[in-house]
């Protein structure tokens, strides 16, 4: 078989980090770069234990409209906000032994608060879920049972369920070739 070398105009890049305003930030960043350089294809290893609703909802919304063909794929996990970004892309896929997991929206805050703090942050926990759980269901048709799973506590998924429930489009590894630069988020 003959070894595959770099193909012009097509980027790829690694993501290994928490969804956060500052990771969130790096890749607005180097995808504005590489549009400018007229780049037709990203093709971006994802891989995320979770991080910040907001900004994994952000992400959703700007892979779902960015203007350059996307392709993520999951090498090994993608959890909880990843996951909600994750779907934003229109081209989805996901190593062998690959996983999902899908969970409620957890409190990150280690400051002492007051009834009235907790009430509000239960609030803003239910507008998360919801948000979260409306753009889930709409990228993965899962049986009854796994959805009972993110309810309760939580929802593993592997490569070869998310393929079953629409969550990849394929099974299939990142595939960098010999000689492409490497952008890392």
């Amino acid at each position: 078989m003959a070894q595959q070398t770099a193909q012009p105009g097509i980027a790829f890049c690694t993501f290994c980090d928490e969804i956060n305003k500052d990771s969130v930030t790096r890749t607005f960043e180097l995808f504005a770069k590489l549009t400018q350089q007229h780049i037709r294809a990203i093709h971006l290893l994802f891989q995320s234990m979770g991080g910040h609703t907001p900004e994994g909802i952000t992400l959703y919304n700007y892979f779902k409209t960015f203007p350059i063909e996307l392709h993520l794929y999951n090498t090994g996990g993608v959890a909880s906000a990843a996951l909600t970004a994750f779907v934003g892309a229109k081209h989805r896929y996901a190593s062998t032994h690959a996983t999902f997991l899908l969970h409620k929206a957890t409190p990150t805050s280690e400051i002492p608060m007051n009834a009235f703090q907790h009430r509000q942050l239960a609030r803003t926990l239910e507008i998360d879920e919801a948000r979260t759980e409306a753009i889930l269901k709409g990228a993965i048709q899962m049986p009854p049972e796994k959805w009972t799973a993110y309810e309760t506590a939580h929802a593993t998924i592997t490569a070869q369920e998310a393929l079953q429930y629409g969550l990849i489009t394929d099974i299939r590894d990142f595939p960098p070739t010999a000689g492409s630069q490497l952008f890392d988020i």
